[in-house]
């Protein structure tokens, strides 16, 4: 079916300033990640489903800190877990329970990309893409608290995309921006674990957007990114001298969402909505006849863990012990088991002033937030009885109760992914901005729309 994509989402989002609300999407699982310790973490359209006791349990959009179409990067280690957003990177230190924004110099940014380091997770690299502002790189060495900008890196023309760490080094990173105006793509590299950056011309990204896919866990030469087209193509391009020369292995007319690669080299790509192809060797992809549509993918030792469509054949979360070729169901969203379980009044107390009347600064409680919300996602997700007791009725109430899945604090934005504007929210600059961005966002579509 024909697709229309905008190529440069985050130059167009990032001047959407119209306040976020329910964002009307069918419930979609969009991301998963199976931990060290096998908890499962899922990203969905109506925010996380983070295994709690056995049971996947619901953190609301509000709560983490974003809202509208945006689908975050998650990230989590223990019971930390980091959430890239349009005011900061997200961060949670009680598994979920309270929130804040990371202080320092990432604070009211969008976040284009972040990484925890596989050796040592006080370190975490963040790249900011603030329209209007300048970005940088960002470095954390307290686990994501705060954050200092890497001045060598630091450009009000620089877009920060992705960020990567090679599994199997902690010294290696790679990141991605894109420069505006002339509009070209430029892959970073750093080899002493994020302290500093080297940049490389990204020869086949001209005209196109750049996202890294992932790195090899035993050869950190080996890299995988994501190309997205003018003529709404992805592709995937393949490295192996840490980005000198590139081979393009992959492309298709759907987003690539996802890869993976094994130590042994197999890879493993998800498409949306199609599903998935393999290739053997890291390089001759192939789809898998059969297989349940998965459109999103993690791998964990030897287990893959992916998102399908929920439907009665399929599952929402499923994994898979043969690299994809056969799945067992996980999880559907009639299984959601409650609001996350959390101390009452937990708090980010590692935050300088929790109680802040900012809410940049404060502190976000996922029981206060989420709790009123439960009934109307009851009724959305079609949530099953708990324990044979009966599903939660949905009282009569405000015109917009029924936006459970997706209300929560007004982010500022409604885009997809991509940057923002700078500036305070809601400021005297959102209308313009925002008739600016319909413009150009019905400009972008039409001329890339699939004939």
């Amino acid at each position: 079916m024909p697709r229309a994509r905008l190529l440069l989402l985050p130059l167009v989002s990032a001047l959407w300033a119209a306040p976020a609300a329910a964002n009307g999407r069918a419930p979609a699982m969009m991301s998963v990640q199976r931990g060290a310790d096998g908890v499962v973490l899922g990203g969905a359209t109506f925010g996380a489903a983070l295994q709690q006791d056995g049971a996947f349990r619901w953190i609301c959009e509000g709560a983490i800190g974003y809202g509208g179409f945006f689908d975050p990067q998650f990230e989590r280690v223990g019971a930390t877990l980091l959430a890239s957003t349009f005011d900061g990177l997200a961060r949670s230190e009680d598994g979920g329970c309270s929130w804040g924004y990371a202080q320092g110099d990432l604070l009211d940014h969008f976040v284009g990309g972040f990484a925890v380091s596989p050796g040592d997770p006080a370190i975490v690299i963040a790249g900011s893409g603030t329209l209007g502002r300048d970005n940088a790189l960002m470095r954390s060495t307290d686990g994501g608290r705060s954050f200092q900008a890497l001045a060598a890196t630091s450009s009000a023309r620089e877009l920060w995309t992705s960020v990567r760490f090679a599994p199997g080094d902690g010294q290696r990173v790679y990141a991605t921006s894109f420069t505006v105006n002339p509009g070209s793509n430029t892959l970073w590299v750093s080899r002493d674990a994020g302290a500093s950056f080297t940049p490389l011309a990204f020869a086949p990204g001209g005209g196109q957007e750049v996202r890294l896919l992932a790195v090899h866990p035993g050869n950190a030469d080996l890299l995988y990114v994501r190309t997205i087209a003018f003529n709404n193509d992805d592709s995937v391009q393949r490295s192996t001298n840490a980005g000198m020369t590139w081979q393009q292995v992959f492309t298709s007319p759907e987003i690539v969402s996802d890869l993976v690669v094994a130590s042994d080299g197999r890879a493993a790509l998800a498409t949306r909505p199609s599903g998935l192809a393999r290739a053997p060797d890291g390089v001759a992809f192939t789809r898998i006849t059969g297989a349940p549509a998965v459109t999103c993918i993690d791998l964990r030792g030897a287990q893959l863990w992916g998102c399908g469509n929920n439907a009665p054949q399929s599952f929402a979360l499923g994994s898979s012990d043969d690299f994809g070729a056969t799945w067992t169901p996980r999880f559907r969203h009639s299984q959601l088991a409650s609001v996350l379980t959390c101390p009452v009044g937990a708090v980010a107390s590692w935050l300088p002033d929790p109680t802040s009347s900012d809410p940049l600064k404060a502190s976000r409680s996922t029981a206060a937030l989420c709790d009123p919300l439960w009934p109307a996602t009851v009724q959305q997700l079609g949530v099953l009885p708990q324990d044979g007791g009966p599903v939660v009725q949905l009282d009569a109430g405000p015109a917009d109760a029924g936006a459970g899945l997706d209300a929560g604090r007004d982010d500022g934005a409604d885009g997809g992914c991509g940057c923002r504007t700078g500036g305070a929210h809601g400021g005297p600059d959102s209308a313009p901005l925002a008739a600016a961005s319909v413009l150009l966002a019905a400009l972008v579509v039409a001329l890339r729309q699939r004939r």
